[in-house]
């Protein structure tokens, strides 16, 4: 699918009168009002089928006992803001203002009687939350479009709009599922061969009183059975599985800033006084699989003083499961070497020889891959003004103290094979034929937002401007690539440098739009390339799984 704009209305387009959002809270019933919204969550995808279908779910189902007149306006206000006169691109209803809202009702927490629940002032604050959204956009659009519509400026306008959103753009379930699933068990079986890890694992597990890893897959499979076809479950209280359904119902909220909704992405259930869980989504759920309990074993694991974030970053994703995803492209075609490979070289130096995680030629094309585990902090994300989130950003990805990080390594690795510096591996004779492809593999989904890849390579032009022309000539743009991706797709990306071109070829086209001019190799291979083909090639996969 690809991007369009939505106009999405707030408090300030239905009710004259301001309202606060402590005085709403006194007159929702907290239980009854997340039930409300979790099958919103759930179900937003009926409010698409045809375009009254919005209006006529908020005006019947939300706010039925509504004046007559409020419902006039109320349709009123929808014509008058779609400009195509089509009211599907007009919106109230949306994901991140429903996340937003569960959110500030946990952190609220007010109680109330049941009987004394009023569905308008649900309404009300949901509209207060969408109209925070909007505030929050229009911070940088105007900052970035005010004068200067610069190529630089568009860049950024569009990253901060993409971290506004890509908490709700996220990949389709069945590929989720998939992708949790299969890290899963390349995990179980890597931490197998780490028993300096072990009595960590054992006492993390404890606190759920299981013992095993595929235990605890199973608790959360269990939940993501239930959240296909229903909203809440109930289990007894005598069942293994409560433990750890308390404990990602445990909601820590105490502050009604905006954070990302990293508290309930973190505890994805929600348990009513009634003893019943809700499933607040699905896809956070989804995300326990694997993505979440990882996090949540590293804060325990730091907790304890350990090095499992040290030995994980290195040993598991850049090379246990980096070196999978790349058999699971390219299997044994083409000339490859991973780090290890190259090491194992008795070359003089060796050691001081700045060498990529990953080195692949076919024929004169190269691809240089440099793996990072590094994740843009939270603390960058939730600043207003996003201009944490660049430093943050060019400091793990390009440069931290005058320290090359990883696009400036690539760079480097495509000097040091230009000078021949790599022949003692490939025995390659026309160096100065060699067309480069520099590779960022990252585990952040945050890295397939819009514009994080036209970023990295503004930060490199001043680099290259200084590289010699010809040379510079035979480097292609640097690509970030999320290793789901690898995963995912395996051998459909097997000419990955037809992918590549094809991708940043897509920025100068005349009828590509703003936005879809800027998205991630991530997005722009599922829509325009696999056009959301869900078919996995799962013969490629089998010698990792098994």
């Amino acid at each position: 699918m690809k991007t369009k704009l939505i106009s999405r209305l707030g408090h300030k387009e239905f009710y004259y009168n301001s309202d606060s959002i402590e005085t709403l809270l006194q007159h929702i019933h907290l239980d009854s009002a997340l039930e409300f919204l979790v099958q919103i969550n759930k179900n937003e995808h009926l409010l698409y089928q045809n375009e009254n279908a919005e209006i006529r779910f908020i005006l019947r189902e939300w706010i039925p006992d509504t004046s007559e007149d409020f419902k006039s306006n109320f349709i009123r206000v929808f014509i008058e803001h779609s400009e195509t006169k089509n009211l599907k691109d007009v919106k109230v209803i949306n994901k991140i203002s429903t996340l937003r809202t569960i959110e500030i009702l946990l952190e609220k927490r007010i109680k109330i009687e049941k009987v004394s629940h009023d569905p308008e002032s649900l309404f009300k604050l949901y509209l207060i939350i969408n109209d925070e959204i909007a505030n929050r956009i229009d911070f940088f659009t105007n900052k970035y479009l005010a004068d200067n519509r610069s190529i630089s400026n568009e860049i950024r306008l569009h990253l901060h709009l993409g971290l506004n959103q890509y908490l709700v753009n996220t990949d389709a379930i069945g590929k989720k599922l998939w992708m949790e699933a299969l890290k899963f068990v390349q995990f179980e079986k890597w931490i197998k061969t780490q028993p300096k890890l072990e009595n960590t694992l054992i006492r993390y597990l404890g606190k759920f009183n299981v013992n095993t890893l595929y235990e605890l897959f199973t608790l959360i499979f269990r939940i993501g059975q239930v959240a296909i076809n229903h909203h809440k479950f109930s289990i007894d209280e005598q069942e293994k599985g409560i433990v750890f359904f308390d404990y990602i119902s445990n909601h820590n909220i105490n502050s009604s800033e905006w954070n990302e909704l990293s508290e309930i992405m973190k505890n994805p259930l929600y348990r009513m006084n009634n003893g019943e869980y809700l499933i607040i989504d699905f896809y956070f759920v989804l995300n326990k699989f694997f993505t979440g309990m990882y996090h949540d074993l590293l804060n325990f694991s730091n907790s304890e003083n350990s090095n499992f974030h040290q030995v994980y970053s290195s040993d598991f994703i850049e090379k246990y499961l980096l070196g999978n995803a790349i058999n699971s492209v390219f299997g044994n075609k083409y000339i490859q070497f991973n780090e290890d490979k190259m090491k194992s070289y008795k070359v003089k130096n060796i050691n001081n020889l700045a060498l990529p995680d990953y080195y692949i030629r076919n024929g004169n094309k190269v691809y240089l891959f440099e793996c990072k585990n590094s994740l843009i902090s939270l603390s960058s994300k939730l600043e207003k003004k996003y201009e944490k989130i660049e430093t943050d950003f060019k400091r793990k990805f390009y440069e931290s103290k005058n320290k090359n990080k990883a696009a400036k390594q690539l760079l480097n690795y495509i000097n040091l094979s230009n000078e021949g510096k790599y022949l003692f591996f490939d025995h390659c004779t026309k160096v100065n034929n060699l067309v480069y492809y520099p590779i960022i593999i990252t585990t952040d989904d945050t890295l397939t937002s819009l514009s994080f890849n036209s970023l990295i390579n503004e930060f490199v032009t001043k680099d290259l401007n200084e590289m010699d022309n010809k040379l510079k000539s035979r480097i292609k743009p640097i690509t970030i690539i999320h290793i789901n991706d690898l995963l995912y797709r395996t051998t459909n990306l097997k000419r990955l440098d037809i992918l590549i071109d094809s991708y940043h070829k897509h920025f100068n086209k005349k009828s590509s739009k703003n936005f879809d001019k800027f998205i991630s190799f991530t997005d722009f291979i599922e829509i325009f390339v696999f056009n959301q083909n869900r078919s996995i090639d799962h013969k490629s996969l089998e010698k990792i799984i098994y």
